[in-house]
This record gives C-alpha cells, sequence and structure tokens, in this order.
C-alpha cells in the first residue's frame, strides 16, 4: 500500500466521523487556494481512488472556488464594536455599584464595588482611572 494511498483512506475516515452539516471557514491566500485544489486535481489523477472519494473531492474544489472573501476590515471593527459595547456595559455596572454604596454611606473600594456590581476584581481594577475619584 502506498503512502498516498494512506492518506486517503486516513482522510476518508476522519470525514465520515464529522457531522456532515458541519461547516468550516477557511482564510486561504490565493496562493494557498491555487496549491490546494492543484493537489486534490493531482490526487483525483490516481487509478486507485473510488468514485465515492472522487465525488468528495470535486465537492471541495466546487467549495473552495466559491469561498466568500473575508474581509477583514469588516471583523476589525465588529470587533472594536463590540469591546466598546462591553466597556460601556461595564462602567455602567460599576457606576451602579457606586451610586448604591455612596446611598448606603459606605467608602467604595475596588474590593466592594467588585462584590456590589457582581464583577471580578480584576475588571474593576481596570476601570480604576475612571473611578479614582470615588475612590479617595
Amino acid at each position: 500500500m502506498s503512502k498516498r494511498k494512506i492518506n486517503v483512506a486516513m482522510m476518508m475516515s476522519a470525514s465520515e466521523k464529522v457531522d456532515e452539516e458541519t461547516s468550516y471557514r477557511l482564510g486561504l491566500t490565493i496562493r494557498e487556494k491555487i496549491a490546494l485544489i492543484g493537489a486534490i486535481e493531482e490526487e483525483m489523477k490516481c487509478e486507485y481512488i473510488a468514485d465515492e472519494t472522487k465525488i468528495v473531492l470535486t465537492n471541495i474544489i466546487k467549495k473552495i472556488n466559491n469561498l466568500k472573501f473575508i474581509y477583514l476590515e469588516n471583523k476589525r471593527t465588529a470587533t472594536k464594536n463590540a469591546n466598546e459595547a462591553k466597556k460601556k456595559k461595564s462602567l455602567e455596572k460599576i457606576t451602579n455599584a457606586l451610586n448604591l454604596l455612596r446611598l448606603e454611606n459606605k467608602k467604595p473600594t475596588v474590593n466592594l464595588i467588585a462584590k456590589t456590581a457582581g464583577m471580578s476584581y480584576n475588571t474593576v481594577k481596570k476601570y480604576q482611572a475612571e473611578i479614582a475619584e470615588y475612590l479617595k
């Protein structure tokens, strides 16, 4: 049994274990895409490949050719927006905890704010500069 035949058999047994509906996004460069298609087409030329395997490989080539271009800038913008929303929510929780502690006439500390807000000490500590005037 040749090395190539073993690799194809391993590939097929691994793919059978994966749910048919599972899909993955590939971040391929143009050079990687061309190389991958070339390798698959070269593999399909071998005589020992079963018809079922050829169908799978043909479908893979079709999917590779139809991959959507991933706009990295859009992902960065979405991440930035999500982080800003998270910061705003955290500051809001901290401010609410500070107001509650003020109503109870308790001296606010990072630890007490964290407990009151239901947040971790480290998260509140990150915002210490913003709430420094209340911690004096």
